[in-house]
């Protein structure tokens, strides 16, 4: 069976690499497909899932999109050329691509594109893995991404599109609405992370099988649950904090608050310790942290990267936690997973959906804005996170059964649809 993955993922954002790491492994592992029954497409981007597992934790073949064949064709204009040119060429490019797709269903031959139509026309699955790329402010990426799903079809009509542990909108605008409903609208089956998306993916498209489970982070529950953590090595209790790297978050506001965070969780006998879950060349969490005039840094005693640790050692670092406090969803998550209380923080509507469905399937003492932060007392905030003693193992444990259960039955209906031996409308059990 060959499957490719799309997403966001190997571009130095630990929480898209997490559920990709997962997702593979479940593959692999848990779903029991023998590695040479089972091909895996992907995409290479900026090398970051290299530097957490290593060249041979995992491998794919490269994989096919759109924006190859403006590139191919125009490899100047692609990148230098202005907005609306770019814009032009990649409709003229489509145009052309549909046509040969026809001509290709016909003759059963390429003229033109061959080394796209018969990658798609050879694909049994595009499965779009988690994250919350599927919203409104990345509406000019689902553009492609509905011309990409339009094309595969085109080239391979019992080809079947899934996703799971997708966080959708928000969506301010009709056309962003629009987009995403043409999205959905190719889609066989979905999961999503939160009751939020569900309602979302409900309304955009009322026939499309759709539940609600968690993360598809929660595939990684195994490897937490066997770390030894909570706080072992000896030493002070580590306090975790993150200052995720993202345009709504402007931490000048809240410098001083972060201040007195800083000087109340030493107060409280802690080592504070920075996790940085996203890296340059992309998004940087210790660039935020870097930029930001405090009084009292030096209270942070160490800053941890996943991407220079590699990815065991940081997991293990972030497992001494005590508390945590931060603004980046995934940072949240893991801390969730291995049963540290942590103060979910955000500003702007994209990461309040996120933060509020983190908390739809964990166990979180506080959700807060950033405006909520700067009305309270520090002090009392990180006091009642320290007598919060938080016990959801078997909460995630039961949630990562049912992942793996339910996701198990979707690829078992995907192997019989690749197979034939059953028909190409046949509906995926879901639930």
């Amino acid at each position: 069976m060959r499957i490719l993955l799309r997403g966001s993922y190997d571009s130095f954002n630990l929480g898209d690499d997490l559920t990709f790491i997962a997702l593979v492994r479940f593959l692999r592992r848990e779903f029991g497909v023998a590695q040479d029954a089972l091909e895996v497409y992907a995409r290479r981007r900026l090398g970051s899932l290299e530097r957490l597992v290593g060249r041979d934790g995992f491998c794919w073949t490269e994989g096919r999109e759109i924006d190859d064949l403006v590139r191919a064709r125009w490899p100047t204009a692609a990148s230098r050329a202005p907005r609306v040119v770019r814009r032009l060429l990649l409709l003229l490019t489509v145009a052309a691509l549909f046509v040969h797709i026809c001509i290709f269903r016909i003759l059963r031959k390429c003229i033109a594109f061959g080394d796209f139509i018969p990658f798609f026309a050879g694909l049994d699955v595009i499965h779009y893995k988690g994250g919350g790329y599927v919203a409104g402010r990345w509406r000019n990426r689902l553009v492609h991404e509905v011309l990409t799903l339009r094309a595969a079809k085109m080239s391979n009509p019992r080809l079947k599109i899934v996703g799971t542990g997708l966080g959708l909108g928000p969506f301010d605008d009709r056309r962003s609405s629009l987009v995403a409903r043409a999205f959905l609208s190719k889609f066989d089956t979905l999961f999503v992370r939160d009751r939020q998306s569900l309602d979302i993916a409900k309304s955009l498209n009322p026939r499309l099988d759709v539940r609600c489970l968690a993360d598809d982070v929660l595939l990684f529950a195994p490897m937490i649950e066997s770390m030894d953590h909570r706080g072992g090595g000896g030493g002070k209790a580590v306090a975790a904090i993150n200052l995720k790297d993202f345009p709504d978050h402007d931490y000048g506001v809240i410098a001083d608050k972060v201040d007195e965070l800083l000087a109340t969780l030493q107060a409280r006998g802690l080592r504070v310790e920075f996790f940085s879950f996203s890296h340059s060349p992309g998004p940087c969490d210790s660039r935020a942290l870097e930029s930001l005039p405090l009084r009292h840094r030096d209270i942070i005693q160490a800053v941890h990267n996943p991407y220079e640790e590699g990815l065991d050692i940081f997991l293990a670092n972030l497992g001494k936690a005590r508390l945590g406090f931060g603004f980046a969803y995934h940072f949240i998550v893991v801390l969730g997973m291995m049963d540290v209380p942590a103060v979910a923080a955000y500003a702007g509507g994209y990461y309040q959906q996120k933060m509020r469905s983190a908390a739809e399937f964990l166990d979180l003492p506080l959700v807060l804005s950033a405006d909520d932060l700067m009305g309270l007392d520090v002090r009392t905030v990180v006091d009642q996170v320290l007598r919060t003693d938080v016990h959801q193992g078997a909460r995630i444990k039961s949630l990562h059964l049912e992942m793996v259960r339910e996701y198990a039955a979707m690829y078992g209906w995907l192997v019989q649809s690749a197979a034939g031996t059953i028909r190409a409308d046949h509906r995926c059990p879901v639930g």
